[in-house]
């Protein structure tokens, strides 16, 4: 099976809005069920060259309330993937066709241990 190639670009000043964008929608859909939204990984770091790939992380309260979530994220575009080996969060991708999105859905928990900023 062939994998995707790794495309690098550089910096590009529409991926905080790309973000925005899609936060926006996220925040719609999940309403306070999510605490926080935020653009994670390389695009999210100004001037740096990344895959083309935005990165989101939603905090929930729990993720064993996946239903609670899954519905209102598959309606907005994202497809859940059961397969993701890390159950530590639930991942979802784009629909296929669209760009090239991750969401990283954790619990405000384990983000809070592992901010160093709080």
């Amino acid at each position: 099976m062939m994998k995707d190639p790794v495309i690098v670009l550089p910096y590009n000043d529409s991926w905080p809005d790309e973000f925005k964008i899609i936060g926006e929608r996220i925040r719609q859909a999940l309403g306070d069920a999510a605490i926080r939204i935020d653009h994670v990984g390389s695009t999210s770091v100004k001037g740096i060259d990344a895959k083309p790939i935005i990165d989101i992380q939603i905090s929930v309260k729990q993720l064993a309330s996946l239903e609670t979530y899954k519905p209102q994220l598959e309606s907005i575009g994202f497809i859940h993937r059961e397969e993701n080996p890390d159950k530590t969060k639930a991942y979802f991708r784009e629909r296929p066709g669209t760009k090239r999105t991750h969401i990283h859905e954790r619990t405000w928990q384990l983000v809070r241990a592992a901010d160093s900023s709080i």
